[in-house]
């Protein structure tokens, strides 16, 4: 993917209640030992430092995929909170190689 890829995208409404914006945020993954036997993939967003300061300020996960699907959740989480507080969300960095997470949220869900 190339930088492009990281804009802020919206779908064309077939109505007013369908609006949905389509976000596209760079991660850093990290293999993590969380004891002699185990370890995770820790992601992070570069892109959106708040987020380290929250009790939920990275995700996990076993697995690379499992550590990404996660990364969709916990994104969705960050900007529905930025919309719903009225707060500027972060222009997105270009990739540079490292993986991209998509979401979509509903503007019409976060009226």
């Amino acid at each position: 993917m190339n930088s492009l890829d990281t804009t802020v995208r919206f779908n064309k409404p077939a109505s007013e209640e369908d609006c949905v914006a389509f976000y596209h945020y760079p991660v850093e993954l990290e293999w993590m030992p969380t004891s002699e036997t185990k370890s995770v993939f820790m992601v992070t967003f570069p892109d959106l430092p708040y987020a380290f300061f929250s009790t939920h300020g990275v995700t996990y996960g076993e697995t690379k995929e499992e550590a990404l699907l996660n990364a969709v959740d916990y994104l969705r989480e960050i900007i529905e909170s930025l919309i719903r507080e009225k707060k500027d969300i972060p222009v997105p960095s270009p990739s540079k190689g490292r993986e991209i997470v998509p979401v979509g949220i509903s503007l019409t869900y976060l009226r």
